[in-house]
């Protein structure tokens, strides 16, 4: 991760994008109480995880977590992926509790 036109093994261009469940486990995650940018001032507090997903090997991928106060946040939340379409052509992923 991230995701490339290559592996990252063997430089092969062969590469597959298989559907994967979209099941995973908290990892570690922050509160973020400071916003980043202005846009987000209305947003804070606001909880960002990086979340195992154990049938990609492993792989890490960061999103919010949604749908869930944050003081009931843990490493190995049981979470599952919802996809949220921000902008024209960008799409992000957010995580709510499994």
């Amino acid at each position: 991760m991230p995701a490339g036109p290559f592996c990252p093994q063997c430089q092969s261009q062969e590469v597959e994008w298989p559907e994967l469940s979209g099941h995973g486990t908290v990892f570690t995650y922050t509160i973020v109480m400071h916003p980043v940018l202005p846009s987000l001032r209305e947003c804070v507090p606001y909880a960002v995880a990086a979340v195992t997903l154990p049938d990609a090997d492993g792989v890490r991928l960061l999103g919010n977590i949604v749908e869930m106060d944050s003081d009931q946040l843990a490493v190995d939340l049981p979470v599952k992926v919802q996809w949220a379409d921000i902008a024209d052509g960008v799409v992000v992923p957010r995580f709510a509790p499994a």
